[in-house]
């Protein structure tokens, strides 16, 4: 095979990476998707939209392709056997549209259930797809939906999206070849993870660590649903928040995740409970990513936490516990690695009998988002972000986001294990503790 020949299939086909075909495995199983519902109003017609799709597809690679099988493989860890996967550009067909027309204001619900529980798949087709419900009666009210398998898109990737499709609807959208201009061919597909993050830490002498569960009872996969919450904080109290923050040299991610699980510890009578940590690793890539690289770039780590402290002592050590366990023991640490034995022997069963929940919460605070309400004639009057859970995974799943300048939460979990109330409960928990510490600060 001659050089130009072989350079071309570098860039037209890789192989999916470790991480990649974990994600893309519970995806195919009903787990893992990320949808994100916009509402829109101004004059958005389903011709624009497909335009707009058509532009999002030509500005990533990954947009652009298909997974194709390329054979059998063997794995080092159970289930040994799994077929080999590659993104691959050629072939693949535009992005998926689905219109529904004279819609009911409350219809994108049911909507966003069905998208959350269909894994995105078909031959030769890209691994996102897209909804446009028009409203009865108000033509300007539109709601646009995409659904996204989790192995190729990070909250940070799925925020990109929604920024880059408002600036296209609105007239003022640019390229990411512009903005990422003789930092990255866009004719390439991203690297994956393993490529440009360092190995996992590992630490041999440590055991390993069990989720500890709350108490769930079990439920046959066609009964579980995801569903989602959201609050918002408002713009004065999240910059009082933040420079709270800032003088307890503490995250916001240490703060949320303290007051889930001392609410969720009162709630079910527990005085320890593990948390899932979902962080973000393009910041460790080297050589670094241009910013508008789309992909998957996050590991998700469990640490285990006494509940008996004050909520600001809690945060910081959650903190300092995720800093330490990333640097010392990573992998042992990590959920998206091959399952071992010790694995199906303390998960199992145990997962099984739970409806197949892990640790109780699963907590992701994005950087925050440069999404605006307005973009020319297009506004966005509300964002939801929602992530599969009924196949595997924690109770909740808490998405925190700023934007505008103001902290947004969306508290996904599973119903009938977790019902409305109690979801609803924990979300008031969170917004009361986050105004009470600010007040508390002034």
């Amino acid at each position: 095979m001659n050089d130009s020949a072989s350079d071309k299939i570098a860039i037209e086909q890789r192989a999916l990476g470790e991480q990649e075909r974990l994600l893309n495995n519970i995806h195919r199983f009903g787990g893992l998707t990320g949808v994100q519902v916009m509402h829109l109003e101004g004059p958005l017609s389903s011709e624009k939209v497909r335009a707009g799709l058509n532009w999002l597809q030509a500005q990533h690679p990954l947009l652009r392709a298909h997974m194709k099988i390329l054979g059998p493989g063997i794995a080092a860890g159970i289930p040994w056997f799994y077929w080999r996967r590659a993104f691959r550009l050629g072939g693949t067909r535009p992005i998926p549209l689905k219109l529904i027309r004279n819609a009911q204001p409350d219809d994108w619900l049911d909507e966003m259930q069905r998208q959350l529980n269909k894994p995105v798949s078909g031959r030769k087709m890209p691994q996102v797809r897209a909804v446009l419900m028009r409203i009865k009666d108000q033509p300007e009210q539109n709601i646009f939906m995409l659904a996204t398998n989790h192995a190729i898109a990070d909250a940070q990737a799925a925020n990109m999206l929604t920024r880059q499709l408002l600036e296209f609807f609105g007239g003022t959208g640019i390229t990411a070849a512009e903005k990422n201009a003789g930092n990255l061919n866009m004719s390439d597909l991203p690297p994956a993870m393993e490529e440009r993050v360092p190995a996992k830490s590992r630490d041999k002498n440590r055991s390993y660590q069990p989720a500890i569960r709350l108490p769930t009872a079990f439920t046959w996969p066609w009964q579980r649903q995801t569903r989602v919450v959201k609050g918002e904080l408002g713009v004065e109290v999240s910059k009082k928040l933040n420079r709270l923050l800032a003088q307890k040299q503490t995250s916001l991610h240490g703060l949320l995740s303290a007051s889930a699980l001392k609410f969720l510890g009162r709630q079910n009578n527990m005085d320890e409970l593990t948390l899932l940590s979902n962080v973000e690793l393009r910041r460790m890539c080297k050589p670094k990513l241009p910013e508008e690289t789309f992909g998957c770039y996050i590991d998700i780590v469990r640490t285990r936490h006494r509940l008996d402290v004050p909520l600001w002592e809690l945060a910081a050590q959650i903190k300092f516990k995720l800093i330490m366990t990333l640097a010392r023991d990573q992998g042992g640490a990590s959920l998206i690695k091959m399952p071992t034995w010790e694995f199906y022997r303390h998960e199992g069963w145990a997962a099984i009998k739970s409806g197949m929940r892990l640790d109780a919460i699963t907590v992701t605070s994005a950087e925050a988002a440069d999404i605006g309400s307005t973009c020319g004639d297009i506004c966005l009057k509300d964002l939801t972000l929602c992530v599969s859970l009924g196949t595997v995974g924690a109770n909740y799943f808490l998405i925190s986001m700023e934007r505008e300048g103001s902290l947004r939460l969306n508290l996904c979990y599973v119903h009938p294990g977790v019902s409305d109330a109690g979801a609803g409960a924990l979300l008031e928990n969170l917004i009361a503790d986050l105004k009470n510490v600010v007040s508390e600060g002034d």
